[in-house]
């Protein structure tokens, strides 16, 4: 029973999908973050399966890249931002690619600038628990532009982890319905 344990484990270890930490934990070799990341700006995503390519949504993606699912597959072995669909076919059969729907990325943007640019007192006022972000705490330039979303996702990701999850809807929904008419000559 060991060794039929082993051999799984010396197959799937081999066939590059997942990896093993010092202690010998699972790893993802799609960055996780990342993919979290797209999943919370709700992202659209070019995935290979079964030799065909789909644009699709999360739930693909998600059961491709983890371990524990029954529709892993441990031949994707990345994760790439590009700002449109249009080059998403320009990569191997082993990456997904992902990118901000067009409809959604000026509510996006304009969500991520107004919930940075929020001061003590209005989080106060609506009763939202976290700190006022700094500029230092980001590392780019303000305002956030749609560029920023892809070319310095690091950076952003910071401001959506320091975010309180209600405001990560709230920014979300504003990418799906657009920016709120009340706001629209800010």
């Amino acid at each position: 029973m060991k060794v039929v344990f082993l051999l799984l484990l010396l197959i799937v270890s081999i066939t590059g999908g997942v990896r093993f930490n010092d202690v010998g934990q699972l790893q993802h070799l799609v960055d996780r973050e990342k993919f979290f990341y797209a999943d919370a700006l709700d992202f659209e995503f070019r995935i290979v399966l079964h030799g065909g390519e789909f644009i699709s949504n999360r739930f693909f993606v998600h059961g491709s890249i983890s371990p524990s699912s029954r529709s892993f597959d441990p031949s994707v072995t990345d994760l790439v931002f590009i700002h449109s669909e249009a080059g998403a076919s320009d990569f191997p059969a082993n990456v997904i690619v992902a990118w901000p729907r067009e409809s959604h990325i000026e509510g996006l943007v304009w969500g991520i600038n107004y919930m940075v640019m929020r001061s003590e007192s209005d989080l106060e006022n609506r009763r939202i628990r976290r700190r006022v972000i700094l500029p230092e705490d980001i590392g780019l330039p303000l305002p956030i532009t749609a560029t920023d979303l892809v070319d310095n996702w690091e950076e952003v990701n910071t401001i959506l982890r320091i975010l309180d999850p209600n405001e990560l809807w709230d920014i979300r929904g504003f990418g799906i319905v657009g920016i709120p008419a009340a706001h629209i000559n800010e």
